[in-house]
Formats: structure tokens, sequence, C-alpha cells
């Protein structure tokens, strides 16, 4: 695999990752679902986004990419949106469990 396609790779993974959050976040603000059906899938959401996140990162370190200011950014943004999964991680787990003793 060459290292564009590997850098292909992680903007597809970063993507998927973002988009993956952002749908979480709308999950648990709108009510279109009961709330068990939101904690179990608000769950899933955050651990899909933080796998496609860590893939985004490794795929980028594989392609090894030259010290390009771009490349720099690219590691920024790789790295808040981990950072962003982790925290939505602490709020998701927070909610699951709030779900589980109010049952």
């Amino acid at each position: 695999m060459g290292k564009g396609q590997l850098r292909q790779y992680s903007i597809l993974f970063l993507v998927l990752s973002a988009c993956l959050q952002v749908f979480n976040r709308l999950l648990l603000s709108l009510h279109l679902f009961g709330t068990g059906q939101r904690a179990w899938l608000a769950l899933l959401l955050v651990l899909a986004s933080l796998v496609m996140g860590w893939l985004a990162l490794q795929t980028y370190r594989k392609a090894s990419p030259t010290g390009s200011n771009l490349g720099c950014i690219y590691l920024a943004v790789l790295v808040l949106n981990i950072v962003a999964g982790v925290i939505f991680l602490f709020v998701t787990l927070a909610y699951f469990f709030n779900y589980i003793t109010s049952s």
C-alpha cells in the first residue's frame, strides 16, 4: 500500500470519526429513541468513533509524512479528535450509568 493511499485512508477514518461524534451528540440531544436505546446507541457510537480516530492516527503514522506544516496541523486535528472522543466517552458513560441506576 502506498503512502498516498494510507493518507487517504487516514483522512477517511478522521471524517468518519468526526461524523460519528456529531451524530452521537445529535442523538443524545434529540428524543427520537427511548432513554435506554439512546444510552446503548450513544455508547456504541462513541466507541466506534474512538476506534475510527485511533485508526486515523495509526494510518497517519504508517504513512510517515514529512514534517510539513500541513502534516503538523493534521496531527493536531487527529489528537483533538481523540481527546474529544475520550471526553465524550466519559459523558456517555455518565449518561449510561445514570440510566442503569434509575431503572
